[in-house]
């Protein structure tokens, strides 16, 4: 039987709040290696005939938790430690804890409207064909003829396509009018995807689990780092990091980009989760 007794870091987090240079950051250390790639296509394995990215501890089965524990442990590169970040599994933390009950968790939260503003950036930026082509080489040949072709496929078309989505496929995008607002829809895929997160907080024993916050981070790095690195290992050299590209820059950017109506809007929507945000954090 393989050993897969090596230690998983998941960083939950919404897509633009900050979890790929958190992510970085964090495997900077000797001792920790990531997942250079948000892997939604191997946490979705067995299961893509399930709409959206949603899934329960319903969906687990023995042969798919093997076939992810394989894939991850291609990454370890004999370090202990690896860390991991997939967007989409915001919406399936129950999931993921279900097939690695010794995992740890850092769920990182940013304000609402900064996280919007950058989604909505993104949504129709078609990604790099060097970022798709670096991927793919990440992904096992048969996901890639199954998953590869409809996921370059999507990306292509944009917002051409009437089934388009950026980030996370959640539910309740697809009870949106075609013609809703853009920032409806993706207040509505963050407000999904932070409901689920604060949801799933409650089920993740103690001893596993810990919050960050965007804001937080950026501001004093130096101190939510050395949190982190000993909630991973305690004994941890806290020095052996790099924090240098962290930056305060993008805090508060929505601030120039929305108008007053606009945050009206979309503070409307957000106002419970974020106040929810507020009082884990």
């Amino acid at each position: 039987m393989k050993d897969y007794s090596g230690k998983n870091i998941f960083l939950i987090g919404p897509a633009r709040s900050g979890t790929k240079i958190i992510r970085d950051v964090i495997a900077s250390h000797p001792e920790i290696n990531k997942v250079p790639y948000d892997i939604n296509y191997i946490w979705k394995y067995g299961n893509y005939n399930k709409e959206g990215d949603v899934l329960t501890t319903k969906d687990y089965d023995s042969k798919i938790n093997t076939y992810i524990k394989e894939y991850l442990e291609k990454f370890r590169s004999g370090n202990n430690y690896l860390i991991e970040k997939t967007v989409g599994n915001t919406v399936r933390v129950p999931y993921i804890y279900k097939n690695f009950p010794e995992a740890k968790f850092i769920f990182l939260f940013r304000n609402g409207l900064d996280t919007i503003e950058s989604v909505i950036r993104q949504w129709d930026k078609v990604p790099g064909k060097k970022y798709l082509f670096e991927k793919a080489k990440t992904v096992p040949v048969d996901i890639l003829l199954r998953y590869g072709f409809s996921y370059i496929t999507r990306y292509l078309k944009g917002q051409n396509n009437d089934n388009y989505y950026w980030g996370v496929d959640v539910p309740d995008l697809n009870e949106l009018s075609e013609n809703e607002k853009l920032e409806v829809k993706v207040a509505t895929q963050w407000k999904y995807c932070v409901d689920s997160m604060l949801l799933a907080y409650d089920q993740i024993p103690v001893g596993q689990k810990t919050v960050v916050t965007y804001e937080n981070i950026v501001e004093k790095p130096s101190d939510e780092f050395l949190k982190i690195l000993t909630f991973i290992n305690e004994d941890f050299n806290k020095d052996k990091i790099n924090y240098e590209k962290i930056t305060d820059k993008n805090k508060g950017k929505y601030k120039g980009t929305f108008t007053k109506e606009q945050i009206e809007l979309i503070s409307d929507i957000i106002k419970d989760s974020q106040h929810k945000i507020t009082e884990i954090s």
